[in-house]
């Protein structure tokens, strides 16, 4: 398994991670522990935020949670854009529900990592403003400021290892599910143009 959007022990596929038990083993990205991250480097980027809307649906509810959490330790106050009836969200129409100024006007959007959620591309249709910043590497590629998270790609390859010594005989209960060590780290350098922010280039 490349479990990135799902929570494998709280499902009950496997025991814990030293010793997964039953026939299943691989990697585990635990998204409620780098959600906390997504709000320091929002905070860090742009320190006059002080109100961060975030976007989220059943399946990222346990990041939802673990912002607010967070967010009592950053230092600003969350707003809830709840998406309900997937898959078709209504992105635009959630969006455009925030209120349009005001001390209530959020500064800056942040998505929740979710792979069961449509891509933005073709649903947000311009809705969302460019100020918004969020956390999935194809919001970033759709206009949104930043992104922050466990590549992906290297965690597949890894798991390729897993394939090869079950092949070669070994027991995937005897195999220790691994977490990901290799994150990314992703900036729209357009989007923080326009928004007047100033990237410091790596030396």
């Amino acid at each position: 398994m490349v479990a990135v959007d799902y929570d494998p022990i709280a499902l009950g596929y496997i025991a814990g991670l030293p010793r997964p038990g039953e026939q299943i083993t691989g990697l585990f990205l635990q998204q409620i522990e780098v959600t906390g991250k997504y709000l320091e480097l929002l905070k860090e980027a742009l320190p006059q935020v002080t109100r961060v809307a975030v976007l989220w649906d059943a399946v990222s509810a346990d990041q939802f949670r673990a912002a607010a959490g967070a967010a009592r330790v950053v230092g600003v106050q969350l707003q809830s854009l709840e998406l309900r009836d997937p898959p078709a969200y209504d992105y635009g129409q959630r969006l455009c529900g925030r209120s349009p100024g005001g001390s209530g006007s959020p500064h800056r959007l942040t998505v929740p990592a979710d792979r069961s959620r449509p891509r933005p591309h073709r649903r947000l249709g311009g809705a969302a403003p460019a100020a918004d910043d969020v956390p999935a590497r194809v919001w970033v590629e759709a206009g949104g400021l930043m992104s922050y998270g466990a590549d992906t790609a290297d965690m597949y390859r890894r798991a390729a290892t897993y394939v090869a010594k079950i092949l070669k005989g070994a027991m995937p209960a005897d195999l220790p599910v691994e977490q990901p060590t290799k994150f990314t780290f992703i900036i729209n350098l357009q989007t923080a143009q326009a928004l007047g922010i100033t990237i410091p280039r790596p030396s």
